[in-house]
């Protein structure tokens, strides 16, 4: 047995249908691109997770128990979703890790209290800065969403009210005022 492999040529990069990219230079650049793009990204996500844990570490705040128990609520659910999305209901992946339903719940406590207190100090450094969302950020994010899902704005608007979309843009120009 050999291993032949394809030889890169224009014919080879017309054939991945690639949007724009007809030629083996044109690959390259879209291939540099791609990966610097990629780079960067990381390099943002990782600064903007030292920023939010920065932001955790430094704030003193009193979290009410019912506030702990609603993002634990939040977190649970999200967990579920992705589970799902993997073919595996919660009560299958907590049969097979041996863990009960509270067992996983305080496994969440810590990361529920940090995302509140991340949270809240957005919310107060948005207040403090005087940071609005207004109906044209609402309808750009509205319609960036329905492009990436191939949905309608109305549909979108069923499943996600317009007024989570302003508390979760207002968070994120917070937080992207805070990254300059």
């Amino acid at each position: 047995k050999k291993k032949v492999l394809p030889v890169l040529d224009d014919e080879f990069v017309k054939e991945q249908k690639i949007t724009d990219v007809n030629t083996v230079d044109e690959l390259k650049a879209y291939t540099k691109k791609y990966l610097t793009d990629e780079k960067q990204r990381q390099a943002t996500n990782k600064a903007e997770e030292a920023l939010m844990d920065k932001l955790a570490e430094i704030t003193e705040v009193e979290i009410p128990e019912v506030m702990t128990k609603n993002e634990i609520d939040s977190l649970v659910q999200s967990y579920e979703q992705r589970m799902a999305s993997q073919g595996i209901s919660l009560k299958q992946f907590m049969d097979i890790t041996g863990q009960t339903m509270e067992q996983l719940r305080d496994s969440m406590k810590d990361d529920a209290n940090k995302r509140i207190k991340i949270n809240l100090a957005l919310a107060e450094i948005a207040k403090a800065d005087k940071i609005e969302v207004n109906d044209e950020d609402i309808n750009a994010e509205y319609q960036k969403m329905a492009d990436m899902y191939g949905m309608t704005i109305d549909e979108l608007k069923k499943y996600i009210p317009e007024e989570n979309l302003k508390d979760d843009l207002k968070l994120q120009k917070t937080l992207d005022s805070l990254k300059k």
